[in-house]
């Protein structure tokens, strides 16, 4: 039985209304999609006086193409971003969004809040992560950079303003495991780049506690000395370096192993 949902919306137009709001109130929740929130709220796991809607702010639906970079706004839709033709360029992160949910999820469901969540799952953030993306946090004063190779943890007067997404040439891929084809959390998931000067990237996800850029197979992979144990090994040491060992990496050790095996 789902509980009735009695928090106060609150729908800022712009940052300015927004970082009013925020320091006259408390137990208040950021709220964009709500895909994963409301669920949580009607289920009656928590609550909040105040959920702030965030969909109205315009500096927040940023979506620009620089020389170098792709500028996204955190509060865009994932259907919105795959309509911004220079997205299609990155092709990792079009793949991994457009195998996000269903296509109302990706509807409603905003880019922050796969980032801000930080599920170990998220299928944006290895592509980000990929392509050396930066978030910018504002909290009202100014603006501060996070590198997406660590998980990000936002004050509460802060706020995730835009992600900027670095251009880097070459072909590359999204690789999502499931139970099933379509409408499926990933059980593993993969990320990789082949550059222009013929050197590979890999960041995997759902194997660790936050989805990991691949240093040590990377080092092996762009070496000339390329074999299968020196690829085992390097993956074995990029896993387990970053979280404890875990009943699954039975089967999803060997899965990783042979995905990043075929695509070499």
């Amino acid at each position: 039985m789902y509980a009735k949902i009695k928090s106060k919306i609150l729908k800022p137009l712009n940052l300015k209304e927004f970082f009013s709001m925020i320091h006259q109130i408390k137990n208040f929740k950021i709220i964009a999609g709500g895909t994963d929130l409301l669920i949580k709220i009607k289920e009656g796991k928590i609550s909040y006086d105040y959920l702030i809607l965030i969909t109205e702010i315009e500096e927040l639906k940023t979506l620009k193409e620089e020389e170098n970079h792709i500028i996204l706004g955190a509060a865009n839709r994932f259907s919105e971003i795959l309509n911004f033709q220079p997205v299609k360029s990155l092709n990792a992160l079009y793949q991994a969004i457009s195998q996000i949910g269903s296509p109302q999820i990706r509807n409603m469901a905003t880019i922050a809040g796969n980032i801000v969540n930080s599920s170990p799952a998220a299928d944006s953030i290895p592509p980000l992560i990929l392509f050396n993306s930066k978030l910018l946090i504002s909290n009202g004063d100014k603006i501060r950079e996070h590198n997406m190779i660590e998980p990000l943890k936002l004050d509460k007067d802060e706020i995730l303003v835009s992600i900027k997404v670095e251009k880097i040439k070459g072909k590359s891929g999204y690789i999502k495991i499931g139970k099933r084809k379509v409408m499926t959390i990933s059980r593993l998931n993969l990320a990789y780049l082949k550059d222009e000067n013929e050197k590979w990237r890999f960041v995997v996800g759902a194997m660790t506690p936050y989805p990991v850029r691949m240093k040590n197979l990377e080092s092996v992979v762009n070496s000339e000395n390329i074999t299968k144990k020196r690829i085992s090994s390097a993956i074995e040491e990029d896993i387990l370096s970053n979280s404890d060992y875990r009943p699954s990496f039975k089967y999803k050790m060997p899965v990783l192993k042979d995905l990043i095996w075929s695509l070499l």
